[in-house]
């Protein structure tokens, strides 16, 4: 059962951003990757997967930025309002 549903979610990934109610309103770039490895059950490589998000037109910068640890602080998104189709 529990298979069936993650294939289905996947399936539905592919068309939607059906990661959406997992998400807070404002969320960083590793939080969201997180989520998708969970829905997808693989490892996604960080840059490549950054690259395509920032790419698809679905995110937009919040611009707002929190500090998780030493270091530079994260850039915190959030996904765009209307979202006809997410490009490919």
């Amino acid at each position: 059962v529990l298979e069936r549903a993650l294939t289905a979610l996947r399936t539905q990934l592919e068309a939607t951003p059906v990661v959406a109610p997992l998400l807070s309103e404002t969320f960083t770039l590793p939080a969201l990757i997180q989520r998708l490895e969970a829905l997808y059950g693989v490892r996604l490589h960080p840059g490549n997967t950054r690259r395509r998000l920032e790419a698809s037109g679905v995110l937009e910068p919040a611009g707002l930025q929190i500090r998780q640890r030493a270091g530079r602080p994260a850039a915190l998104w959030r996904l765009r309002e209307r979202i006809d189709s997410v490009p490919r």
